[in-house]
């Protein structure tokens, strides 16, 4: 059972899955969807984050105005999640653990990593 943060939350994360068509999709996508639906940030500028026509991430958001330091975690590891590797970033420091978890949103980012890795 996934955990969410709140009501919003979990509607967010309805709401995205549907619009990426990804329910019966790919972990990856989910991971995504579920971190975006988690920040309310990323949720206002999900369509700067990725592109619901052509399936992808939208690297070039990392250097919005809009962004926060949370939201600037958030999407990096979303990023990191949907992708499998780190080519859309020219800072690979900012994705050590140290990095990204030293935040309030901690247990739902290590949701996000079950999420995306089930098997584990």
């Amino acid at each position: 059972m996934i955990q969410f943060r709140d009501d919003e939350h979990r509607a967010a994360y309805d709401e995205l899955m549907q619009r990426m068509a990804a329910a019966d999709c790919d972990t990856n996508r989910a991971a995504f969807a579920y971190l975006v639906a988690l920040d309310s940030v990323c949720r206002d500028h999900i369509r700067d984050l990725y592109d619901f026509e052509d399936g992808c991430i939208h690297s070039d958001a990392l250097a919005t105005a809009w962004q926060t330091g949370t939201s600037m975690k958030t999407t990096r590891l979303a990023f990191n999640l949907f992708t499998d590797n780190t080519a859309w970033t020219d800072d690979p420091e900012r994705l050590s653990p140290v990095e990204l978890f030293s935040c309030d949103y901690a247990p739902y980012y290590w949701q996000a990593i079950q999420i995306r890795f089930p098997q584990y």
